[in-house]
């Protein structure tokens, strides 16, 4: 058998539907929440504005990924792409323990 074998796939992963009217919801919530915010308690809707802000860059980043299945040296390794900018193992396992 050789022990040099190498193979790599990539399966991006397809959007959750629920994504695209989270965003514009969350984006409504914020600007809303931004005008309200001219107009009463300075510090209750500061902090309304800033849980918005954190939801919407929480959802943008993780609504796309990608995970990548890498066979190198009798090891699988599947990994977890975010937004093609960072990356994160899962697992990692040798074959002779599957």
């Amino acid at each position: 058998m050789n022990d040099e074998t190498y193979s790599e796939c990539i399966v991006s992963a397809k959007r959750p539907v629920w994504v695209i009217p989270a965003v514009i919801g969350a984006i409504l919530f914020g600007a809303g929440f931004i005008y309200f915010l001219l107009c009463m308690n300075f510090w209750l809707e500061l902090l309304c504005v800033v849980i918005a802000v954190v939801l919407v860059f929480l959802l943008i980043r993780y609504s796309s990924v990608e995970y990548e299945y890498l066979y190198l040296l009798d090891e699988l390794t599947i990994a977890k792409i975010f937004r093609k900018s960072s990356r994160k193992d899962v697992l990692v396992i040798s074959m002779q323990d599957v």
